[in-house]
Order: structure tokens, then C-alpha cells, then sequence
């Protein structure tokens, strides 16, 4: 249950060194697909900067032309000027803040789009190597620290960096050796901001770490609930969930405390630029080498100038949080796709199967490390278009991995795959061929949602093959207990595994597969479901290349050909009489079975 992501290894400056490319190479382009919306925003930006700038300059002028020479004609025009200003600034703010979070909650949609679509077509063993929990973090957490940095970060911190800059050259312009005794703080304060900057990317990625090791924990937990409470667990995968839980509490302090050290040192450092503001700026002042007006700009510009830069502080940790959220994502979105995969074309090329098929000295690991173990070896065998195949061995002989090989879920490493006499590795885009292909498993996947959504999922092309199905076989799905509209809980939890079955049956066929594999799909079944099932296989069997991967041995007596598997390999090959005669090792499963069913009472044969 333990595991760290990969993409959160490595040395402590790799997000620092790369936050620059990723911004410009990476989030720039979803950003320029609304340029019209970021050049908007980002005139905004430019005016508030300006009339920010402009009130601590109206205010000296004010205290010069004004106030000092005892114009009372004057005070009303400036007051009305800075009222102007003022309520054009946050008219301004409002327009750029929507702004920006439209603009940000945009391209959150489309890399959340892109970062789906990449899971739709990574290859299987990504899904086996990555818990469920981590591929949700960067879909729903990951995503949403980016969008907040759009929506409650860049709009301000933009305008606070314009500000910062436009003050600071405005101070040098308006007096040089004042501005730059004023601005002297900054090289003290860039040293803390790299210092408290390295422990807050530290603590940001332990966090990230640790949401993601939360994220999996829970997911686990509640996937195995049933299991849980049959076990009567709950303590201690509460206490399990309990210590992660403050693994991530601690990381999420940690992260406070630097912040928080950060937040005083720019504060002192802030009073210390205003106090020399007032001793050198105090004596230029007495011998008259500035006005009054001018040293209350400056008192104005240096309270703007630190209000900004305590802002920027404060999203410092957003700041650096959305760059970790982005640097995973987009290390997700490059992971390679399946191969022969292309899931830019939407519309599939339209593929004519007579259903042949040949395994030719097929070998295959899971992992091409010298250590593994090779779960199938050398497979050679023909099976004829319409043929009836039935695989049976011990459990982890091979039988559901060479049906995976079959629909291309992992790539061969040593032999080939022949369909129609043709190599399925050539095969352009490897949907052409599992969209001929039905795949029935023990235990289906069910969404939420109705009947009719999961037996045609989301398509009506198949609605016109399941009105050709013989009444019986529509029976239970118009008038019976699975009609078409009955809503169905996640994973079919309030169907039985039988009528969770007769739905998987039925969406299979209304795709018109041209080969059929059925992985232990009669199992656990109830005499009646097992009827339903065994009628319409005769339909579903006639014109169709079929393999029955299968335990109960007595459900094969029909097939044409026996593939008996036996640690990888093939072993045996005939019919149910053949191979009981050869007294090898179907004929001890037949008989191990036939043994077991009778103590049990229950015979199936």
C-alpha cells in the first residue's frame, strides 16, 4: 500500500530550474488558445498599474499645490481626480480578476481534457503500475491547485510584480540617491526569499507526496469496504488510514511554519526601508532639497510598494504548489501512449474479420527484466474461422493472458499473432481490431447509470442488433427485471452477479463481434441465468470464432478443440473424449472436479 510517485524524486532545485519551461513551453500554448481573453486581461493589469501608480503622485502634488500654499479652490478638484481614480482602479480589478479565472478555468478544461484522454489510451500495464488513487490526484487535485492559481493568484500577482517594478523605477526617476536608499532592503530581502523559498518547495512537494499517499489509502479503503466489514477490519484500516492522515498533517505544518517566518522578515524589512524613508528622506527635506509633497509621494509609494510584495508572498506558496501540480501533469501527459494507437482520429477504419486465428512461437513476460518469470512459451496453434476453442489449466497457467495478447493489450516480445493471416502488430490502430472482438469477463464492469447506458454505452448503433435478438434473449430487458431504464448503482451493486452478467452478455453482442472470448463468464451463476446465458449462446456462437476459458470442464464437452495450459505452455490439445483418454492433465482437473462436485451434492455434468 506504500509507494511514492517517481515524478516526486530527485534533486531539490529540478522545479526551480524547470519552472520557466514549463511555463513557456508547456502552459503557454493552452494559455495562447485565448489570446484575445489574455491580452484583455492583461490590459487590465497594465491600467490598474497605472492608476496605482498615479494616486501616490496625485497625493504629493496635492500636498504641494494645495495644501502647503493654502489653495482651498484646489482641494475639491484633486479630491474628485483621486475619487476618479480610485473607483476606475477597482472597476478595473473586477473586470481583471473575471478575467483571468475565465481564462484560467478554460485551460484547466482543456488540460483536464487532454490529461483523460491521455488515460483512455495509456497502455494496461500503466493502470497496473499506478494505483487509482494517484491517477484521480492529478486529474481532480493537481488540476485544481493550477486553476487556483489562475483564479486566486496570477490576476494579483501580476498586477503586484507591475506595480513592484513601475514603483520602483518611478522612485530612481523621481529622486535617485532617496529611491535608491529606499529600495536598498531588496538584495536582504531576495537572500530570505531564496532562503525560506527552498524550505517552502521542500515541504510543497513532501505535501504533494503525502496527498497522493492519502489519496490511494482512501480509494483502497473504499474498494474493499465489503471486505472490511466481513473481517471486521475497521480499526485497523482506520488506524492505517489514521497514520497517513498525519504524515500529511505534518507536511502541511511544516509547509506553515516556513511560510510563516517568511511573512515577519519581509514585514521587519518593509519598517526598515520606511525608516530610512524618514532619516534621509527627513533631512532632504529640512534643507529643502525635496518638498513636502514629494517625501509623501514617497512615504505612498513605499506603503504601496511592500502591500504588494507581502501579496506575492502569501501566493508564494500557491505559486509554487501550482508549479508542482503542473511539472506532475504534464509529466503524466508525456508518458507514451499504446503503440499502433491513434487517438487523434475519432472515427475508427471499419475491419472485415473471417476470424482465423494463429499463435506462432508466442512467448511473453510481463516485465523484459533477465529475472522474470515467462508466463507463456511458445505457443504454436491454429484455430479455424467459427471454431469453438475451450483454454483450461491451473490457475496462473497462462489462459486469461493469451486472450490479453489476443485483443493486443501488451505487445508480444518473441512471436506472432496471426488473424485472417495477417499480423496483428501490423494492424494500424489497434481499436480496428477490438472493436471485432467481445470480450465477456467473470466479474463485469457496470457503470452508473441505466440499463440501456451500459448494455449500449452511449451509442444507439447497437440499438438495431438488440431489436434483431431472438424475444428471449429481450425478454428480461423490456418487461423483465432489467429493463431498459431501471437505474443501476456503481459497479451494478444493486444487481446480482448473474443479472450483471446477462447485461455484459447482451452489450457484447449488439457490437456484432466477429470473434468471441468468454473468461470464465458462466461462473457463480444460478440455474436459471445459467439457461438464459446457455440459449443465447447458441445465437451468439453461430458465424463466430469463440474461445471459453473455463473451470467447469463439464462446459466444453461441446467445443470443438480442448488448449490445456500448463505452467505457459501447451501440453494438451483435442476434444472432451480425446483428451480424458490420453489420462493426462485434463484428465486429472476432470476428474479432481467430478470428485469435488460429488462430495459437494451439486453435479453439473
Amino acid at each position: 500500500m506504500n509507494w511514492q510517485d517517481p515524478d516526486d524524486s530527485g534533486p531539490e532545485n529540478r522545479l526551480r530550474l524547470k519552472v520557466f519551461e514549463l511555463f513557456t513551453k508547456r502552459l503557454w500554448p493552452y494559455i495562447t488558445k485565448y489570446r484575445k481573453l489574455f491580452i484583455v486581461s492583461l490590459s487590465l493589469v497594465f491600467f490598474t498599474t497605472g492608476a496605482s501608480l498615479s494616486i501616490p503622485w496625485l497625493l504629493g502634488k496635492a500636498v504641494d499645490l494645495a495644501l502647503l500654499p493654502k489653495k482651498a479652490a484646489l482641494l475639491l478638484p484633486f479630491g474628485f481626480i483621486l475619487l476618479t481614480l480610485d473607483a476606475l482602479n477597482a472597476l478595473a480589478t473586477y473586470f481583471q480578476n473575471l478575467s483571468f479565472t475565465k481564462l484560467g478555468q478554460e485551460v484547466i478544461h482543456d488540460l483536464r481534457q487532454d490529461l483523460l484522454k491521455q488515460y483512455q489510451f495509456y497502455p494496461l500495464h500503466e493502470f497496473n503500475q499506478n494505483p487509482i488513487g494517484r491517477l484521480v490526484t492529478r486529474l481532480v487535485n493537481d488540476t485544481s491547485s493550477l486553476q487556483d492559481l489562475f483564479t486566486s493568484g496570477l490576476a494579483v500577482t501580476l498586477g503586484n510584480i507591475c506595480v513592484v517594478a513601475g514603483i520602483i523605477v518611478w522612485l530612481m526617476v523621481l529622486h535617485p540617491s532617496l529611491g535608491l536608499i529606499c529600495v536598498s532592503v531588496f538584495p536582504i530581502m531576495a537572500f530570505f526569499s531564496r532562503f525560506f523559498g527552498r524550505r517552502i518547495r521542500e515541504t510543497a512537494r513532501d505535501s504533494r507526496q503525502a496527498l497522493s499517499q492519502l489519496n490511494a489509502t482512501l480509494a483502497e479503503n473504499i474498494s474493499g469496504m465489503s471486505l472490511i466489514q466481513i473481517f471486521n477490519r475497521q480499526k485497523t484500516f482506520h488506524d492505517l488510514f489514521d497514520r497517513t492522515s498525519k504524515d500529511y498533517t505534518r507536511t502541511q505544518i511544516k509547509t506553515l511554519e516556513s511560510f510563516a517566518y517568511f511573512q515577519p522578515t519581509i514585514t521587519f524589512l518593509s519598517s526598515l526601508s520606511m525608516l530610512l524613508l524618514i532619516w534621509y528622506g527627513g533631512f532632504l527635506s529640512l534643507k529643502n532639497s525635496i518638498s513636502l509633497g514629494m517625501l509623501v509621494s514617497f512615504m505612498a509609494y513605499l506603503h504601496s510598494l511592500y502591500s504588494p510584495i507581502r501579496d506575492i508572498t502569501e501566493k508564494y506558496n500557491l505559486f509554487l504548489t501550482a508549479m508542482t501540480s503542473c511539472e506532475r501533469i504534464f509529466e503524466f501527459l508525456d508518458r507514451p501512449l499504446e503503440k499502433q494507437i491513434r487517438p487523434q482520429e475519432t472515427q475508427i477504419e471499419k475491419l472485415s474479420l473471417q476470424g482465423s486465428i494463429e499463435f506462432q512461437n508466442v512467448s511473453f513476460r510481463y516485465s523484459q527484466e533477465k529475472e522474470s518469470l515467462w508466463v507463456l512459451v511458445n505457443l504454436n496453434f491454429c484455430i479455424e474461422a467459427g471454431e469453438k476453442i475451450g483454454i483450461v489449466g491451473y490457475t496462473g497457467a497462462g489462459k486469461t493472458t493469451l486472450v490479453h495478447l489476443l485483443m493486443q493489450f501488451y505487445d508480444l516480445e518473441q512471436g506472432e499473432i496471426l488473424i485472417d493471416g495477417k499480423n496483428i502488430s501490423e494492424t494500424s490502430d489497434k481499436r480496428m481490431l477490438r472493436q471485432k472482438i467481445g470480450y465477456i469477463q467473470q466479474e463485469p464492469f457496470l457503470f452508473s447509470g441505466t440499463v440501456e447506458e451500459n448494455i449500449f454505452l452511449w451509442d444507439e448503433k447497437g440499438r438495431e442488433i438488440f431489436q434483431a435478438l431472438p424475444d428471449f434473449a429481450r425478454a428480461p430487458f423490456e418487461s423483465g427485471p432489467l429493463f431498459l431504464k431501471k437505474e443501476i448503482f456503481e459497479k451494478g451493486a444493486n444487481l446480482s452477479s448473474g443479472e450483471r452478467q446477462m447485461i455484459a452478455f447482451i452489450r457484447t453482442l449488439v457490437q456484432n463481434p466477429s470473434i468471441l472470448i468468454l473468461d470464465e463468464a458462466t461462473a457463480h451463476m444460478d440455474s436459471l441465468t445459467e439457461k438464459w446465458i446457455e440459449r443465447i449462446s447458441k445465437e451468439a456462437f453461430q458465424n463466430r470464432t469463440v474461445f471459453i476459458i473455463a473451470h467447469r470442464l463439464a462446459t466444453l464437452k461441446s467445443v470443438s478443440r480442448i488448449l490445456v495450459l500448463h505452467h505457459g505452455e501447451l501440453v494438451e490439445m483435442g476434444t472432451h473424449s480425446t483428451l480424458l483418454s490420453k489420462k493426462g492433465i485434463y484428465a486429472k482437473l476432470y476428474q479432481l472436479q467430478s470428485r469435488k462436485e460429488a462430495l459437494e451434492g451439486t453435479p453439473r455434468i
